[in-house]
């Protein structure tokens, strides 16, 4: 059995990593971010930024957006594929719950229609094997016409 508690603070570490070296790296698009100045809020964040350690107060400072946008969009775009895919999913066993449905009417008729034809055949078999029987009980003669018809050589009896 896998145990998935072990592995998870190497994930939660990485997914940390990853959240400080973007918000670092935004910091610093903001220092070199000369269009920014007329923005209020990254005008205010670009001056901040301008020596080595208002880079890191604005790196800390967006840390929390970046962690909420990566992950956050991380986590929407799996929920939105983990929903399609289930869609699709249910899409394909309606489908085939259809077929199956179809295929079992289809077997249905067709094994009544060939159900009827054998029963029919063998009941008319029977029929003509109790005639011969009840004719040679009592001695009569048939011709060999009528014997062929009764047997199902010729024509339809």
């Amino acid at each position: 059995m896998i145990n998935r508690d072990e592995r998870r603070p190497n994930w939660r570490f990485f997914d940390g990593a990853v959240s400080i070296s973007v918000s670092m790296w935004f910091a610093i698009a903001l220092h070199q971010c000369a269009a920014c100045y007329g923005w209020p809020v990254l005008g205010f964040l670009s001056r901040l930024a301008a020596d080595a350690t208002g880079i890191i107060i604005v790196a800390t400072a967006l840390l929390f957006p970046t962690a909420a946008l990566l992950y956050g969009g991380i986590a929407m775009f799996f929920a939105a594929k983990d929903t399609v895919e289930r869609w699709a999913r249910a899409k394909d066993e309606k489908a085939i719950a259809k077929g199956l449905k179809q295929g079992l009417k289809q077997g249905l008729e067709q094994g009544l229609e060939q159900g009827l034809e054998q029963g029919l055949a063998r009941g008319r078999k029977e029929e003509r094997e109790r005639i011969a029987a009840l004719l040679k009980e009592h001695d009569v003669r048939l011709p060999p016409e009528i014997l062929s018809q009764m047997n199902g050589d010729g024509g339809s009896a």
